[in-house]
């Protein structure tokens, strides 16, 4: 007899607990693809604005905060200047770099 009267309190608690048939998305999820393209945005802002990259050819792409880098840089310098930049932009918590140096013209 003790053990129905525990099982009955225990089927009414878990009656009483309402039940969801659809689960929402996570938050990260909702925003992650508008994230994701305004910090490759906020990023190219960023190396268009520079006068020392302008030669430069670059695209950026982010997924979470992994930012990669693909292109053509006009020095090594500018290369190192850019992946510098990106590092220091809020957000970023990774840089994939694939930049290469743009060979010298004669």
């Amino acid at each position: 007899m003790k053990y129905f009267v525990i099982a009955a309190a225990v089927a009414a608690m878990l009656a009483a607990v309402p039940v969801s048939t659809t689960a929402a998305p996570a938050p990260a999820l909702q925003n992650g693809a508008a994230s994701n393209d305004a910090l490759a945005a906020k990023i190219k802002g960023q190396i268009a604005s520079e006068a020392d990259f302008k030669e430069s050819q670059i695209e950026v792409s982010a997924v979470g905060g992994d930012v990669t880098l693909k292109g053509v840089a006009s020095t090594a310098v500018v290369r190192l200047k850019i992946v510098e930049k990106t590092k220091a932009t809020e957000g970023v918590t990774k840089v994939i770099n694939k930049v290469t140096i743009a060979k010298a013209k004669k």
